[in-house]
């Protein structure tokens, strides 16, 4: 391998790390409008009494989605009325909207639990938004420093036989973000990261087959 051939794989592989933060931002903001026009038609829906029912189909059909987007935001101890039981990490979007639904029949209205209901939707929804928000700003400064881009694209290339795994339906897409997510993962991207910089350094200045052959030395070093 040429010493050129080198610098534009350590040149590629910042790129490849720019598309696919942009890609994961896209995303995220993605997630993020989704969460911003399902709280704003909640609260309309909240306003007119429950009696829109346009608005309230659109917000069951998106539930499971903001749910699952939302994740440990969405999830609270929940004491039902009267302290009849209570629920360790209870789905607030899935559980609260058809009790909301329940509550503004007075038929079926228990003390305040409407309030309760309404208020753990819309705090759960903006605390998410709050949140994401400020990481999102963050996550820009990403485009304009050279290491984390680098580190990126270490990732994203590190990522593809657990995607491909994934699509293979090997493991599960839960499975699979765990993985991404995971510290041992963050751990051995640095490390690989760290790997590529010095091996691409030592072998432009050393040249490929010098490199090879130092490595080479090296690994018979060890087996003795």
């Amino acid at each position: 391998m040429r010493t050129w051939q080198i610098i534009l794989v350590l040149l590629l592989i910042p790129v490849i790390g720019f598309v696919s933060e942009f890609l994961r931002m896209r995303r995220k903001a993605k997630y993020l409008n989704l969460v911003g026009e399902f709280l704003e038609k909640f609260i309309n829906w909240v306003d007119g009494k429950g009696k829109d029912y346009q608005l309230y189909n659109w917000l069951i059909a998106k539930s499971d989605l903001v749910q699952t987007i939302i994740g440990r935001f969405g999830l609270i101890h929940f004491r039902a009325p009267f302290n009849s039981y209570s629920v360790e990490n209870y789905p607030v979007i899935l559980n609260a909207l058809p009790e909301i639904r329940k509550q503004f029949d007075e038929r079926f209205r228990v003390g305040n639990a409407l309030s309760f209901y309404i208020d753990a939707v819309d705090g759960c929804l903006r605390r998410y938004l709050g949140s994401r928000g400020e990481l999102i700003k963050d996550d820009i400064k990403n485009f304009i420093n050279p290491v984390k881009l680098f580190c990126g694209g270490v990732a994203w290339i590190l990522e593809l036989p657990i995607y491909f795994l994934t699509e293979c339906n090997v493991i599960s897409s839960s499975r699979s973000s765990r993985i991404i997510n995971g510290k041992l993962f963050g751990i051995f991207s640095g490390l690989a990261t760290l790997v590529t910089i010095i091996a691409g350094i030592m072998t432009i200045v050393m040249g490929w087959d010098n490199f090879i052959s130092a490595v080479s030395s090296l690994m018979k070093l060890k087996a003795k």
